[in-house]
């Protein structure tokens, strides 16, 4: 469950295929979505890296995000292959910021 660095990480989707001439790998989202500037970790047989979606597209057109159910094409630094998993790395301090922001601002404490 944790990648590099001990980040929580849950799996988000499938790699289909992968075109080396366009660096591009078609992803499958099997669960949540997938947006621009996340950080994903693609885990396979080949393949074991974290990188920054930085480049999205459906139908080769650019998106902003794609979810659950869909399939968007993902830049990629390294060739992956059919089957590698797609994991969403998540910030540990996320939860934790949110947390003490609901608190600050009045949200989630008994009063």
């Amino acid at each position: 469950m944790k990648g590099r660095g001990m980040q929580p990480e849950e799996h988000v989707g499938t790699v289909r295929s992968y075109s080396p001439e366009t660096q591009m790998a078609n992803v499958r989202v099997d669960k949540g979505h997938l947006e621009l500037g996340d950080v994903v970790h693609f885990q396979g047989t080949d393949a074991d890296f974290e990188e920054a979606v930085t480049a999205l597209r459906q139908n080769r057109e650019p998106v902003e995000s794609a979810d659950e159910g869909q399939e968007a094409e993902v830049r990629v630094r390294h060739p992956v292959s059919e089957g590698t998993e797609v994991r969403l790395v998540r910030d540990p301090y996320e939860d934790d910021q949110a947390e003490l922001l609901g608190q600050f601002f009045g949200r989630g404490t008994d009063r």
